[in-house]
């Protein structure tokens, strides 16, 4: 948020060659909920690292948050893999005193691969509970898979990791959001608090049968345990996708 009604949005463009960057637009909200574009970023405000870094072919916005007077934009960063559709994402860093020009905290990821993530990590959201404490919801690549096909199957669901600064971040393997039976990927938590109390949780997951994603839904009361709700998503595919 950017004043009392006007929004920065960060998004990922791609390049011919589908190399990303990251770039804004700003939105400003009338009240009967219809929008301007009232600006948009000059130049990309990330563009992707160098030859051989971790976010060489391309770099995605995930979550920004302030800081103590500070912008922190947590950021995916990729590789290509060896062979297609493989794939390698960490998550980065970078930080602004203004909201307009960011430079990265570093030219390594913040959290890559672990023993708890064993493939890769990316789309992190972030819960500031208070100035010492903040939880971070990530999606954490567990394995891969090759069908009677060929053709290779990604595995990753929703994990927890937890710090007391932007850049210190615990994991200890604990998952917010599993599998389902027949389910094959779980991604991109958004988690907001309740005026009233408790967590809501909307997240992207795949179902073999399905093959493609839909919305689901989870909630919690203490922001660590969370019970699935997927009838309570409030958004399904149209008849046109069915």
């Amino acid at each position: 948020p950017i004043g009392k009604s006007t929004v920065r949005v960060f998004f990922a463009t791609r390049s011919e060659e589908q190399i990303s960057s990251i770039d804004f637009v700003d939105l400003f909200f009338e009240r009967n909920n219809s929008f301007e574009v009232v600006k948009t970023s000059d130049a990309p405000v990330l563009s992707p690292g160098a030859t051989g870094f971790f976010d060489e072919h391309g770099v995605f916005p995930s979550c920004v948050i302030s800081f103590k007077g500070r912008y922190y934009l947590y950021y995916v960063g990729w590789n290509r893999g060896f062979e297609s559709p493989l794939f390698y994402s960490s998550i980065g860093l970078a930080v602004s005193d203004d909201g307009l020009n960011f430079k990265r905290h570093s030219v390594a990821p913040l959290m890559s691969r672990s023993e708890h993530d064993p493939c890769l990590v990316t789309s992190p959201t972030i819960h500031r509970v208070s100035d010492e404490k903040s939880i971070m919801y990530y999606t954490s690549g567990i394995r891969w898979s090759r069908g009677m096909n060929g053709k290779f199957q990604s595995f990753y669901h929703i994990k927890i990791a937890q710090s007391k600064n932007p850049f210190d971040w615990e994991r200890a393997g604990t998952v917010a959001v599993d599998f389902n039976p027949g389910e094959t990927n779980i991604a991109r938590p958004s988690m907001i608090q309740w005026d009233e109390g408790g967590y809501g949780m909307w997240f992207s997951f795949v179902h073999s049968e399905l093959g493609k994603y839909r919305m689901g839904y989870a909630e919690s009361q203490d922001a660590y345990s969370w019970t699935r709700r997927d009838d309570l998503a409030g958004i399904d595919i149209g008849d046109d996708l069915a």
